[in-house]
């Protein structure tokens, strides 16, 4: 986790948040900050492992290091919650977002595969405006409430409630990219994912796929048409938790919390470039 966490937002995360806000250090002390980061990295090793299963591709073995790792991180917020009865309402709200988007994905988001045949289920799962993209992550933000709550400022409701929509919105942006790059993967293991899902929309009056056989022109509908619509989908999240991170009043540099916006705005920036200059030269070419 800590490998792949190349711009250290899990484990740093609330850090960068206090920095970010005008409070007394000794009320957001170091030892606060390393829990709270100790706890991301905690929730995000145990649903990476809970992942494998619920995707029916999880090792036994590893059950064991999630439910450490879930205990460690509930421990750590329980401390935070005995003081702190607003705290426990939002924790348990997420908590609960976040396992019931999971049950949702697993009892939606499958398809059968038998030796490349791709079988595509007669209800398609609806993703809506893609929120459910981020409600499996947002335990993510979990640490920044927290802090806000210790702090206990007037303003405390107001800014939660933005910093919840900030990381929402953030959340979609950056899932949505992902889906971007792992639909194929994702397509041969049976996983409808926002992006598959949007494919297998422009697929007309069929009831399987042949993946070996159709993968390019599955390929072919992806790059010219769905990686323009995702990427300006991605783009638009993006705008809009900027615009909720600015209505967050404790949060004075903004600059330390809209640094984690850059990758994923501009990999989208980047595939739509792309995309437009492949079509100018097909449109040359011919």
């Amino acid at each position: 986790i800590i490998s792949f966490d190349r711009d250290r937002q899990i484990a740093m995360l609330s850090y960068y948040f206090r920095e970010s806000v005008e409070c007394d250090r000794e009320c957001i002390s170091d030892k606060i900050i390393i829990d709270l980061g100790a706890a991301n990295i905690y929730i995000w090793m145990a649903y990476t492992i809970y992942d494998d299963f619920l995707d029916n591709e999880g090792d036994p073995k590893m059950l064991s290091v999630a439910n450490v790792c879930l205990r460690e991180f509930t421990a750590i917020y329980k401390n935070i919650i005995k003081d702190n009865a607003d705290f426990a309402l939002v924790f348990d709200r997420v908590m609960d977002t976040l396992d019931s988007a999971n049950a949702w994905e697993v009892a939606n988001c499958r398809a059968l595969v038998v030796d490349s045949i791709f079988y595509i289920p007669e209800v398609m799962p609806d993703y809506g405006d893609f929120s459910k993209l981020a409600e499996r992550s947002l335990a993510h933000a979990l640490g920044p409430i927290a802090i806000l709550h210790i702090i206990g400022y007037k303003g405390v409701q107001a800014d939660v409630n933005n910093l919840l929509d900030f990381f929402k919105h953030y959340l979609v942006a950056r899932q949505l990219n992902d889906d971007a790059h792992d639909w194929e993967e994702d397509l041969r293991n049976g996983h409808i994912d926002s992006v598959v899902s949007e494919i297998l929309k422009k697929v007309k009056n069929l009831k399987t796929l042949n993946i070996e056989n159709d993968i390019k022109k599955l390929q072919k509908d992806f790059w010219f048409e769905i990686i323009s619509e995702i990427s300006e989908k991605v783009i638009e999240n993006i705008e809009i938790s900027k615009k909720y991170l600015k209505k967050v009043q404790i949060v004075k540099n903004k600059g330390l919390l809209e640094q984690f916006l850059n990758t994923t705005e501009n990999s989208a920036k980047t595939a739509i470039k792309e995309q437009k200059q492949a079509m100018d030269f097909l449109k040359t070419y011919k």
